[in-house]
């Protein structure tokens, strides 16, 4: 079962003896180049435009039609209507087994995906295909998206490393082009796993939203569900992003909006604009983003309807470009905004430590600021990442303790980072990497995590 390979997986990266890079702020997506082009036709297509009745049309042409079951029709689709699945029933659709939805040597699984509910309990399916033949969901625990396929008969993911936001929709997609599985999110690639091999096959059914087969429930809308039996490049698939399934009834477009402004005075970048109108009425805005001072690749953010929006977790020292356009029920979408820029603070390096003193009880801080911290029951070592390092044994009161200042008092923002080098798995209690006051800020390993299979600290 697919929790299993991956706790499996866990268990061995928790107990790793590596020196581990970690960073408590968000990480830039990885780039490839890759081949232009239209997206091959699909092996299953479906809008969810249907508004009502128990079938999934097929719109891809090969008859793979579905059979929905306690999900609900919506208009409030990302391209008209959607399904929405409550995340507790058996909710799901229910495509039958053909010859078609047998990947073998590549695949694309997409969709736009608007998740409800933070409960993270049970993994979640979005796309699943038999007993992990090809897989796009939620992992169990962490919520992490992840997709993959059971590529040489071993079951290879690539997983996400920030949860998709709440109430809004995000476009996911997974491929495997014969060697590599990667994830995809808003069209960008967020990671990639080496794989070999022939995707397995079974004659269990294609499920969407939900899975009998293991489990999962999806807890959202979704909306334009696509398969391919081939391995899509990242623009084909930001061309699936930015098109409908099929188009909704209604085609006029909402007014473009105008105005649009971006602000940046502290950590978040925020940005509004004026409203649009339409014949029937406007249901959301798309807010789009770049980095860098003459992008022009921008990839959806956010949906909102408001007319503002506040985009937070943001690199420091950099510029960002933004554009939105307005959505009605149909699925209609506008012109774009005239494009705004803003630029957010550059970071302030409060405290640093390189732990190459050596000997004695000072850990110096090279950062400038003066926040110098007495080493207590730790050893020096040489054998640091970068030189020197602090050995701690994880039984004694070791530590280095920092006194208080103003410049440590952390408030619209922070990163926190260090190479860690564990020398034991955490079976009890939690260790402490940085910490301040009573979880002021922190980083640090929980041994609970450990016990659900989740490597990633929590911070």
């Amino acid at each position: 079962m697919l929790k299993q390979k991956l706790g499996a997986l866990a268990v061995a990266l928790c107990a790793a003896m590596l020196w581990t890079w970690i960073l408590a702020m968000p990480v830039g997506s990885l780039g490839r180049v890759y081949a232009q082009g239209a997206p091959p036709a699909p092996v299953a297509a479906f809008a969810f435009n249907e508004g009502t009745g128990t079938t999934a049309t097929d719109l891809s042409g090969t008859g793979n039609g579905g059979t929905v079951v306690n999900a609900t029709w919506t208009t409030g689709g990302y391209h008209g209507g959607a399904l929405a699945f409550d995340g507790t029933s058996a909710a799901r659709v229910t495509v039958p087994d053909a010859a078609s939805l047998h990947m073998s040597s590549g695949m694309t699984l997409e969709a736009w995906v608007n998740p409800s509910s933070p409960d993270n309990s049970d993994w979640r399916a979005i796309i699943y295909k038999g007993t992990d033949n090809y897989v796009l969901g939620n992992y169990p625990g962490t919520g992490l998206l992840v997709g993959g396929a059971a590529a040489g008969g071993d079951v290879t993911l690539a997983s996400e490393i920030a949860l998709l936001p709440l109430n809004t929709w995000t476009h996911v997609a997974t491929t495997y082009d014969g060697t590599t599985v990667r994830l995809y999110v808003n069209g960008t690639q967020v990671s990639s796993v080496p794989a070999a091999g022939l995707i397995l096959g079974s004659t269990e059914p294609l499920e969407i939203g939900g899975s009998l087969a293991d489990g999962g429930r999806f807890a959202g809308l979704i909306d334009d569900v696509r398969l391919y039996a081939t391995a899509l490049t990242p623009s084909q698939i930001q061309t699936d992003m930015q098109t409908p399934v099929a188009p909704a009834g209604d085609t006029q477009p909402p007014t473009s909006p105008t105005n649009l402004t971006a602000t940046s005075l502290s950590g978040p970048v925020n940005v509004s604009w004026t409203f649009s109108t339409d014949n029937v009425s406007v249901t959301g805005y798309r807010v789009e983003r770049c980095q860098g001072v003459s992008c022009t690749t921008f990839v959806p953010i956010a949906t909102t309807t408001a007319a503002s929006y506040s985009d937070i977790g943001l690199a420091t020292g950099t510029t960002y470009r933004y554009r939105v356009r307005a959505v009605d029920p149909s699925g209609n979408l506008s012109g774009y905004s005239n494009v705004a820029t803003a630029t957010t603070m550059a970071a302030t390096l409060v405290a640093a430590y390189g732990f190459n003193d050596g000997t004695g009880t000072t850990a110096a801080d090279t950062s400038g600021t003066g926040n110098n911290g007495t080493v207590v029951n730790a050893a020096w070592t040489t054998g640091g990442y970068h030189g020197g390092a602090l050995r701690f044994d994880g039984t004694s009161a070791a530590r280095v303790t920092v006194p208080d200042a103003p410049s440590l008092h952390l408030s619209s923002g922070m990163t926190l980072e260090a190479w860690i080098n564990p020398s034991s798995p955490v079976v009890s209690d939690w260790r402490a990497i940085l910490y301040k006051g009573s979880d002021n800020y922190s980083y640090f390993v929980r041994s609970d995590i450990c016990a659900r299979h989740d490597t990633r600290p929590q911070v």
